[in-house]
């Protein structure tokens, strides 16, 4: 049985809706590869904090997050950018639009909520928030399918449509 990879078309349409709207269909067809990168990290950072109920180990992760929040550049992406983008002859990966910024924003509280539960003896809502992160995370190495910036989509149409249809009254 032969796969059939997923058409740059499709990529791109799932990089854009996770913010990164800049981005040519070649381009994205270019750098999907490695935009997997940072999310498949977290996902094997989040399962494995999750596992051993690694408080520190996810205070670890969540200062990655912050570093993400705040630059243009996530530390896993740096890696990227100076190391193997030379080794491999690759595109450079583009910065982090605001959108992603926000995610990351969510991963850090994720981060945080599961290091205190884990930490303040409620280990049963540090699996739940880490399996909910290492799923949502998989899920997005996997298919370029961010769940949160579905639902930020969503919730902007939806508050667009709201607003305009008050100014129509």
């Amino acid at each position: 049985m032969k796969f059939e990879s997923t058409p740059c078309a499709v990529i791109h349409r799932r990089l854009s809706a996770r913010g990164f709207r800049n981005l040519t269909v070649d381009q994205a067809c270019l750098v999907e590869s490695w935009m997997r990168l940072n999310p498949a990290l977290h996902a094997l950072l989040f399962l494995l904090c999750g596992i051993t109920g690694s408080a520190p180990g996810l205070l670890v992760l969540a200062f990655f997050f912050a570093i993400g929040l705040v630059s243009s550049i996530h530390p896993f992406e740096y890696f990227y950018t100076e190391i193997i983008r030379s080794l491999e002859q690759t595109p450079d990966l583009p910065h982090s639009p605001p959108l992603r910024r926000v995610i990351f924003g969510i991963g850090l509280a994720g981060c945080l909520a599961s290091a205190w539960a884990f930490s303040s003896g409620h280990a049963g809502w540090g699996y739940l928030v880490t399996g909910i992160m290492t799923a949502s995370t998989t899920l997005l190495a996997l298919t370029h399918i961010c769940f949160p910036s579905l639902v930020y989509g969503q919730l902007r149409r939806l508050f667009l449509a709201l607003r305009g249809s008050s100014s129509l009254s």
